[in-house]
């Protein structure tokens, strides 16, 4: 298996002292909008990257959409955790 960029980035942290801090979002609990919010208060408090999915609703739409938000809110990895073989999204 080829390692990705997030992959190592969350291996370097380990090695360099510890564990990292993940904020989970299931987009079905969230609208939007306030995912975009949410994302960059977090990444102002620490928070190391996002874990997004894992319901069997999170997919399409507003799936893209939340992601969508995360990325122009904060820099911060988006990792996805799908709930079912439909939640895989560009």
């Amino acid at each position: 298996m080829q390692e990705g960029k997030i992959y190592r980035q969350i291996i370097e942290k380990i090695a360099q002292g510890g564990g990292l801090t993940f904020m989970q979002f299931d987009p079905p609990n969230y609208p939007p909008q306030a995912i975009g919010g949410i994302a960059k208060i977090a990444e102002e408090n620490g928070i190391d990257a996002f874990a997004v999915g894992g319901s069997l609703n999170a997919q399409g739409k507003l799936l893209n959409d939340a992601l969508k938000q995360i990325k122009e809110n904060s820099s911060l990895p988006r990792i996805m955790f799908p709930g079912n073989m439909r939640t895989k999204t560009l």
